[in-house]
């Protein structure tokens, strides 16, 4: 792994560790809490402004398709590929993090964001560094059957349900972060993140 993306690695454990930069500029998220079409926009904002303090040119849902080459189609021959944020170099632009954030109603909405987040790195020219999942439940937790068979379409790879073509597994890391949540009088109030895991291509 080289120096700069276990640099990016340890800047995102560190702020997600403390949440220092996300209590900072978003302190409602802990009073009075977020109604539930509230959380996943001020996260995506949160990634956006987080890329931007540790010294990256992020960007919310930039396009990043290569659409002359892409071989990665839904049924209508349509896919557009924006990540909830995109992290650049600050010279040269080059892409070092694809993030999604997502809230997850059961183990097939996991699996489905991942599924996303692979074809973004495959169908993307330039490809980042490093790619992040954070997730959110607001009940229950996703089951270690359901994280193995995550893990394996990660590190394998996988058909591409409408194609059939392998959709190749990304030979970089993957960091999943949990966000975690309390229900007051129908709000949400963040708590923590839980690092879920890190997967790397075997």
């Amino acid at each position: 792994m080289e120096e700069s993306t276990s640099r990016l690695i340890t800047q995102i454990s560190d702020e997600f560790g403390c949440s220092a930069i996300l209590h900072r500029r978003f302190p409602q998220i802990v009073h009075p809490g977020l109604l539930q079409g509230e959380v996943h926009p001020t996260f995506v904002t949160y990634l956006a402004i987080l890329g931007h303090e540790l010294g990256y040119y992020a960007v919310a849902e930039l396009p990043i398709s290569n659409r002359s080459k892409q071989i990665f189609h839904d049924k209508t021959g349509i896919n557009k590929r924006e990540p909830d944020s995109v992290w650049l170099r600050a010279e040269g632009f080059k892409p070092v993090l694809f993030a999604e954030y997502e809230g997850i109603e059961d183990e097939r909405g996991f699996e489905s964001k991942l599924r996303s987040l692979i074809e973004a790195f495959n169908d993307a020219e330039q490809k980042p560094a490093c790619l992040l999942l954070a997730w959110w439940r607001k009940q229950g937790q996703l089951q270690a059957m359901e994280f193995a068979r995550a893990q394996k379409i990660y590190t394998k790879g996988f058909a591409h349900p409408s194609t059939g073509i392998l959709v190749p597994p990304p030979p970089v890391p993957l960091l999943i972060w949990e966000a975690c949540f309390r229900s007051v009088r129908e709000r949400w109030t963040f708590t923590h993140f839980t690092h879920t895991s890190t997967w790397n291509k075997h």
